[in-house]
């Protein structure tokens, strides 16, 4: 009796087992809402219910990898569109060839290059390969470094707060998050944005709310008026995987009518 019980019990999780390499195997060649083999034992019931999690997050990544396709699509047509605009006018004769068309064309071919050159970075950051420095940072001149980006009218709307200041870190890399981040405060906002240095801490505030519902740091994910409507929606996406490189996070929070991001690492 013992034998035939061994034998039934050993057949069943054979049968098991088989429907859990076939689900993994189906999972990994891209299938999303695999049928798991049904099991009354507690152990096996854990096993289908960490499986059925990541069915559902690499749904959700398949989807988001999608809807970023999408939108690096139309991003990236958008002054493709306007300089084809542009230059058929010139040639129909719509369009003066004079010094402010070829201006328009010139910004259309700015952003063009500002947005691709953001993918790239984008991508280049997520590569296993990628190293940060770790340097002690010279404040004086990381602060006129990210503050070199803006116009004086810009930098005068920055009220900046360095008493306590003390970074260690990739400058170039935090430089573009302190202006990535100062960039996105400033269009959302037409009042003074705020931009507090601490020891190895950053924080970045401006008048606004939060849109509900919108993960910041995927790319190409908008919110209101909070964070800006144009752009590329990358800022925030870059900035969030500098900090993973320095082993820190970004987050994103509202407090009293204002949207505050902390960096920290």
């Amino acid at each position: 009796i013992a034998l035939m019980m061994a034998a039934s019990i050993s057949k069943r999780s054979e049968r098991y087992t088989q429907g859990i390499q076939k689900a993994l195997k189906q999972l990994s060649s891209g299938e999303n809402g695999v049928e798991l083999p049904k099991t009354k034992i507690d152990e096996q019931r854990v096993i289908n219910d960490s499986i059925k999690m990541l069915d559902e997050n690499l749904a959700q990544h398949k989807r988001s990898r999608q809807a970023w396709l999408r939108s690096i699509s139309h991003d990236l047509n958008t002054p493709v569109a306007s300089m084809k605009l542009l230059l058929d006018g010139i040639a129909d004769g719509v369009f003066p060839a004079n010094e402010k068309t070829f201006l328009a064309l010139k910004n259309e071919n700015d952003a063009l290059s500002a947005r691709i050159a953001q993918v790239v970075l984008y991508s280049n950051l997520q590569s296993p390969d990628m190293k940060v420095t770790r340097e002690d940072i010279a404040i004086p001149s990381f602060i006129q470094q990210v503050f070199s980006s803006f116009t004086k009218e810009e930098q005068d709307r920055i009220y900046l707060d360095a008493e306590n200041a003390s970074l260690q870190g990739d400058q170039n890399l935090l430089s573009y998050a302190s202006r990535a981040m100062l960039a996105n405060a400033l269009q959302a906002s037409e009042g003074s944005v705020g931009w507090s240095i601490g020891k190895n801490t950053m924080t970045f505030t401006n008048k606004g709310t939060i849109a509900e519902g919108i993960d910041f740091f995927e790319p190409w994910s908008k919110g209101d008026a909070s964070r800006g409507t144009s752009g590329s929606g990358l800022g925030l996406p870059i900035t969030a995987q500098i900090m993973r490189l320095h082993h820190g996070e970004a987050e994103i929070s509202q407090r009293e009518g204002e949207v505050v991001v902390s960096l920290k690492w």
